[in-house]
């Protein structure tokens, strides 16, 4: 759980020895906060009822659960000893402020989530989730049942935590933040003694069979969905995303790369915040003021007391505790995902602000009742001691438990529209329960869903649940009704035979995906191609890939992929429905598509890869023949080369793929002898040209493909556009052959600064041609003066010992350069004292950073956003320049991938699903692997951000890169 923002790689800033502002008490708090025009806040529950408060949750009885974090944010005392803490608090009168705190469980481990379950609740604690129970009745917990073990612990704010109810019966969870470096986290079901790596997704499980399923991810503090079981998360520069593509779907199929699960809707990173008071310098370094670095608990609200009903809109709230405020968002569907934007109904101040800088909103939730809860931990210092560096430490020591002892929970609701009543549903009847299934509330509809789940025995339940689903219900309300069906496994084929034509797509679409429970697909079912609802159609391509081997589905997901071919989610659900079974009925669909989109005939491409990859050599032949007569040619040159790589990669060749079908061999020779005079025709489109190149070094014959090679080196040279360069560097790089270095450094010395970073980019990921480099580095070829700290980096990873014993000798080693940090700190300490010219302070900023970073305008938007610094001392500015790995952000580690074919490449983690990862380069490129090709992925345990600047530039010009620094992102003049 990372409530605050990320550190970013400078040291703190020093403060006095005491806080300099007071805590404010709970009975004046009120007074600090502001809440939009309409709204009142109301003091729900205060210490000493309620203390450290991060997570809460509603029973059955409209009791209030809450996690308290106690010992936040190292252990209580010199022991630092677990002091965790369940409470149940109480409303008696209804009045909607707590009467009552019982002490449920303590001595937890860093407690982030709870939630009621059966006759106890379920609790995250890394490294586990607990079931807790008062088996006696004296109100505490005397029954412990561990039911998950293995989640990591190495910092409070990046632990499991969540516990959501689903729509389909399952606990979801949040893995707390991406394993970039943690190493792995391997998890282990104590009832089923399942083991499952966690990697950097989320997971759900079934507390009462112990079943483990990882999802999509990660989310960082909060996984919440919407009524129609979309899921949304959130990391601390990301107030909210949607996971679009479910992992369960994506993993089924081993040779497909989908796009990042996750839809950014609110961008871009660090969105701005809107405070009630200008936030104060903190303990960190790059902090944005006024913009997000703590997004936590993004939630979709779930009832329509606080803002009226609006087809297609959503409202979600987003915690900043570092900015003492809750953001509201408007969200409407946009195709298969959403948009979104701060709603401007607010004003300028955000919908829930305070002036307290203690008060910090750690997770908002939809109530019982209708209103929304904000659950304030109420600290001085919420930034975790781990993140700081040793003379923030010592600064801070004395405050990290300041405010231990305290902690609020507030409600928000509509000034002239008071919250409804909370409803008691733990003695009501099951036949009661089910007309409660019409509660506008989406949590009561939840606890609903469960209980008649577990209790449920009375005669006519299934009935009236179907009566529900087929009557004049809510649309929500039927939704829960289905899937109370099929957690009572009661769920017909005529019930979803009826919810298949229900008027809500939102139910339309929770029926497809229940059909994938039954043996085969239903008659409605196989009828909805052309249904009107994008999500619908993509829950239908996803869903008919359960029956692989049915005639009627295969040929259903092919009219789908006429339809719908070309958006990259909707292909990527396509292609992980597509299976040896079915490829024969869908590559035929999409073959017969009318290319009239460059994604069109991407999806024919991947189509056609994948038939390589299940060895159908008939319908890649067919396939093969469909591109060569009848695709335009620009389309034909990618589709033929995407088809000679994936012979490539899965150790074919075209030779083997046409041994038996010599005039398709004869014609597709004509057809690349073609493709080669367009590549080499200058008069020819840039695009064309760059499709047609793809096509050269094919030929088996070494003396011809070394003559292609050749051709191409030529061409990269100042006189070619640089859009066609970048295009031969890229199809270089696809290939093995030794002597593609050659082509790629033979005419170094006429490359401008991009195309040399391109190819140094290449170069490195195969040891053969690594070796060419450092011959070329030795022989003055290539000048290791114009090599920066980031590219050498990246070319020790590219190499072996031998390979890094060369490079020492050129250039200084990481190791010793580390060992001698503070020596080269202390050596440079005069450039504090020299007058920066910001103007050539930029130019250095060009030369040195603008590969990581982007400020006004210029460099790649790959690491810190630097365009809003709160502490711009030169000392903070001048120590983060020479010594980046002082403290490392995890975010930011560097990861080394080989691949099977001996390939490496290396980045940070950027995105991972259960069949790929995507390792993001210090120069923006991404490198996407499938798990099946991965050898090996290694942590360098260093920053994206190299030492050893000071190798490369004189003490002026570091002093002008400060001052070009301290006033970033504002005019020149």
């Amino acid at each position: 759980m990372r409530f605050l923002f990320s550190l970013l790689l400078l040291p703190v800033l020093s403060i006095a020895a005491d806080p300099p502002e007071s805590p404010v008490e709970a009975k004046d708090a009120l007074e600090t906060i502001h809440v939009r025009d309409g709204f009142t806040v109301q003091l729900v529950a205060s210490e000493p009822m309620v203390v450290d408060p991060v997570a809460i949750s509603w029973g059955a009885d409209g009791r209030m659960w809450v996690a308290e974090m106690a010992d936040y944010p190292l252990g209580i005392g010199e022991d630092q000893t677990s002091g965790g803490r369940i409470r149940i608090l109480k409303d008696k009168d209804g009045d909607g402020q707590m009467d009552e705190s019982t002490l449920f469980a303590e001595g937890l481990n860093f407690p982030s989530g709870v939630l009621p379950w059966k006759k106890g609740a379920l609790v995250t604690a890394a490294p586990e989730v607990l079931y807790l129970e008062d088996t006696n009745g004296d109100g505490r917990a005397d029954k412990r049942e561990v039911l998950i073990t293995g989640f990591a612990e190495d910092n409070q704010q990046l632990r499991v935590n969540g516990l959501r109810r689903g729509l389909e019966n399952w606990i979801h969870c949040a893995s707390g933040s991406p394993s970039a470096g943690r190493g792995k986290s391997t998890i282990k079901s104590t009832l089923t003694g399942e083991s499952v790596e966690l990697k950097s997704l989320d997971f759900r499980f079934r507390p009462d069979t112990g079943e483990i399923e990882l999802q999509s991810g990660p989310t960082q503090f909060g996984r919440n969905r919407d009524e129609w079981g979309n899921w949304f998360g959130c990391m601390n520069s990301y107030p909210l995303w949607h996971y679009v593509l479910e992992d369960r779907y994506l993993r089924r199929n081993p040779h497909i790369i989908p796009p990042d699960p996750r839809q950014q809707l609110i961008l871009p990173r660090n969105p701005k915040v809107y405070p009630a008071k200008a936030p104060q310098k903190r303990f960190h370094s790059f902090v944005h003021n006024g913009h997000y670095t703590s997004s936590c608990s993004g939630m979709i609200y779930r009832d329509e007391l606080l803002f009226p009903e609006s087809a297609g809109k959503m409202h979600a709230f987003s915690c900043e505790p570092f900015h003492n405020l809750v953001q509201h968002i408007e969200v409407e569907e946009s195709g298969f995902t959403f948009k979104a934007e701060r709603s401007k109904s607010d004003g300028p101040i955000d919908f829930f602000a305070s002036t307290d800088r203690w008060c910090r909103p750690v997770q908002v939730r939809t109530g019982p009742d209708g209103a929304i809860y904000i659950v304030d931990m109420y600290r001085y210092v919420i930034e975790h001691s781990q993140f700081l560096a040793a003379t923030g430490m010592k600064d801070l020591e004395p405050f990290l438990r300041e405010g231990d002892d305290r902690g609020r929970i507030y409600r928000v609701f509509p000034t002239d529209s008071p919250p409804r009543k909370v409803v008691d549903l733990s003695n009501v009847t099951p036949s009661q329960l089910v007309d409660h299934l019409q509660s506008p509330v989406g949590p009561v509809r939840d606890m609903v869903q469960e209980q008649l789940i577990q209790s449920s025995s009375e005669k006519g339940i299934v009935e009236k649940l179907e009566q529900t689903i087929a009557g004049d219900s809510t649309p929500e309300s039927r939704v829960h009704a289905l899937h109370t069906l099929q957690g009572l496994k009661k769920l017909s084929a005529e019930t979803l035979q009826i919810a298949l034509k229900d008027a809500h797509p939102g139910v339309r679409r929770n029926a497809t995906r229940l059909t994938e429970t039954l043996p085969h697909p239903v008659d409605a079912l196989l009828s909805m191609t052309s249904d009107p609802s994008s999500p619908v159609r993509l829950q239908l391509a996803a869903t008919l890939g359960m029956w692989p081997d049915h005639s009627e589905a295969a040929e259903k997901l092919g009219e789908l992929a006429i339809k719908g071919g070309g958006d990259p989610f909707f292909d990527a659900i396509l292609l992980s429905s597509t299976a040896p079974g079915n490829i024969e009925s869908i590559i035929a669909a999409a073959f017969s598509m009318e290319v009239t989109s460059e994604g069109a005939g991407n999806l024919a491409g991947k189509l056609l890869a994948l038939s390589v990859a299940f060895n159908k050599t008939e319908i890649t032949v067919s396939g093969l023949q469909k591109v060569l007569a009848a695709y335009p040619s620009p389309t034909r040159h990618a589709l033929v080369a995407g088809l000679l790589d994936s012979l490539n990669e899965h150790g074919s060749s075209i030779e083997e793929l046409l041994s038996d079908h010599s005039d398709t061999k004869k014609e597709l020779e004509q057809f690349i002898d073609e493709a080669k005079a367009v590549a080499l025709n200058p008069n020819a489109p840039i695009t064309d040209r760059a499709n047609a190149l793809r096509l050269m070094g094919r030929s088996t014959s070494p003396d011809q493909m070394q003559a292609d090679f050749d051709s191409l080196s030529k061409m990269l040279n100042p006189s070619t556009p640089s859009k066609l360069q970048s295009a031969i560097i890229s199809h270089l790089a696809a290939q093995s052959a030794p002597f593609v270095a050659d082509a790629l450094l033979s005419g170094w010395k006429r490359h401008g600064p991009a195309i040399r970073a391109e190819i140094l980019g290449v170069v490195p990921t195969r040891r053969q041609w690594m070796a060419k480099l450092l011959d070329a580095f030795e022989s003055g070829a290539v000048s290791p003066s114009t090599i920066g700290p980031v590219v050498q980096r990246s070319l020790r990873a590219g190499t072996d010992a031998a390979g890094r014993k060369r490079l020492a000798a050129l250039f200084a080693d990481d190791a010793a350069s580390s060992q001698s940090r503070k020596e080269i700190i202390e050596k440079w300490k005069p450039a504090l004292n020299l007058k920066g010219d910001r103007k050539n302070g930029a130019e250095v900023f060009k030369t040195l950073c603008a590969a990581c970073h982007q400020l006004d305008g210029f460099g790649n938007d790959v690491g810190p956003d630097l365009t809003s610094l709160s502490d711009k001392r030169p000392i903070a500015l001048f120590t983060a320049i020479l010594d980046p790995n002082a403290q490392l952000d995890a975010r930011y580690s560097n990861y080394v991938a080989t691949t099977k074919d001996g390939k490496s490449v290396i980045g940070f983690l950027a995105a991972e699903t259960s069949n790929s990862l995507t390792l993001k380069g210090a120069d923006g490129s991404e490198h996407k692997i499938l798990r099946t090709n991965l050898e090996a992925l290694e942590s360098t345990g260093l920053s994206l951000m190299p030492e050893g600047l000071e190798a490369v530039m004189d003490q002026q010009k570091l002093a002008d890169l400060i001052a070009y620094l301290e006033k970033a992102g504002l005019p020149a003049n």
